[in-house]
């Protein structure tokens, strides 16, 4: 069975992948160079300023945008943003700390290093829909919790990424996201969104202090 397409239809489909390339050749509605002053921490030193400028000039960032409000609404570009940008820090981490970057080396490996191994997917577990840091204010919730106040269930968890005390255990729904979280003496682990909205985990044994 044939359905013919008129030739409105006809010419929209042919143009859609026109207009679609067409938008991410365009360029930026603010180009990267422009968003020095836009990083969460401003540079307090001259090698942190200069690290951003250098950053912000190298061609990885024609495709991977460091602002969403860069781009135009119809930019291909907002999926490389969403799955490899970090708009808070940079894609090579040069807006990380205030007077040292991650590194001084601007190049396709520092990108590797800090954006696919260290902070892999920063946008896409920092926004909706699977992100909830972005938030103003969050839920937090625990199913179950036992620390050093007692046992408690469902009730609201006002406490950090561990419960109090030298051991606890926990399990949450922090913004309606699963979290469990586990600490015995030296021993620290957890798993899942964290109490601000970030997805993490860890699982780490601290070095026993020595005595002085």
């Amino acid at each position: 069975m044939r359905l013919p397409l008129k030739p409105a239809t006809f010419c929209t489909i042919l143009l859609c992948p026109v207009i679609f390339l067409g938008c991410a050749t365009a360029g930026y509605k603010k180009s990267s160079p422009a968003c020095i002053d836009d990083y969460v921490r401003p540079a307090e030193t001259d090698v942190a300023r200069d690290t951003r400028v250098r950053a912000l000039q190298h061609p990885a960032y024609h495709l991977i945008p460091f602002q969403r409000n860069q781009m135009y609404f119809c930019d291909p570009r907002h999926l490389t943003w969403f799955f490899f940008g970090n708009d808070a820090d940079g894609i090579f981490g040069e807006g990380m700390a205030v007077e040292h970057p991650y590194s001084t080396n601007i190049n396709w490996l520092t990108w590797f290093r800090w954006d696919v191994t260290r902070n892999p997917a920063h946008n896409m577990l920092f926004y909706p829909p699977l992100g909830s840091a972005c938030f103003k204010k969050h839920w937090n919730w625990s199913l179950f919790k036992v620390d050093g106040r007692g046992v408690s269930a469902f009730a609201r968890d006002r406490t950090g990424v561990f419960g109090e005390g030298a051991s606890s255990f926990k399990l949450n729904l922090n913004d309606l996201k699963p979290y469990i979280a586990w600490k015995l003496g030296r021993f620290e682990a957890y798993l899942g969104w964290r109490e601000r909205g970030n997805l993490g985990g860890s699982c780490r044994l601290h070095r026993k202090p020595k005595k002085e």
